[in-house]
């Protein structure tokens, strides 16, 4: 379960520090600044950045260190910071998201790469391939994002239910020896999941 920060009600005693770590009015451990996940957020929408760090900034574990709204900046950003993840739309300019997911994965390899868009499957099939760890559409629950987020920094697949039939009709007119991306960030028992997904296994098996 994800620890948040308390919010409004009545004043109360200050946080307090075990080891590094903060805790709450409440008893509940933070997690101290050096500890937290970093997040990238690049979007072209500036109302969507605003909402996609609204909806993760209530994280304890995770610190939005900046923002994007180019793939010039974002890729910048990401050369400097180093980020845990980059949450990164697909229709990002100049040349789309999808783009700059080698680039990024150049300048800083470690970073797991989420993309998002309103509905574009073949932008999130694509970012697949270039190296992201999986997709979000833009229709989630703010509240699920946070959660995602978390679960892609440590080394989870994230894929939509929508993306799972076109994921698995790809696979299917892959060659024998099976479809890995070039450049792909994701594990060898990640792609175990996803043929498993092939074969007919359900997201929760």
């Amino acid at each position: 379960m994800l620890n948040r920060l308390t919010k409004g009600g009545t004043p109360s005693p200050g946080p307090t520090r075990t080891n590094g770590s903060r805790r709450s009015a409440g008893g509940e451990l933070l997690a101290s600044a050096d500890q937290r996940l970093r997040v990238l957020i690049a979007d072209p929408d500036g109302l969507a950045r605003n909402m996609i760090r609204t909806s993760l900034r209530e994280a304890d574990r995770l610190a939005i260190i900046a923002t994007a709204g180019d793939g010039h900046e974002a890729l910048e950003l990401a050369g400097y910071y180093r980020p845990t993840v980059l949450v990164l739309d697909t229709a990002l300019p100049p040349d789309g998201g999808v783009e700059l997911i080698s680039q990024v994965l150049l300048v800083s390899p470690e970073t797991r790469i989420l993309t998002v868009s309103v509905d574009d499957q073949q932008a999130a099939l694509a970012g697949l391939r270039a190296g992201a760890v999986g997709h979000i559409t833009k229709d989630i629950d703010p509240d699920q994002l946070a959660s995602l987020v978390l679960l892609a920094a440590h080394g989870e697949v994230i894929i939509p239910q929508q993306l799972i039939m076109p994921l698995v009709e790809l696979l299917r007119e892959a060659p024998e020896a099976g479809w890995r991306p070039l450049h792909s960030r994701l594990s060898t028992r990640e792609w175990e999941i996803v043929d498993l997904l092939a074969e007919g296994a359900s997201t929760k098996q």
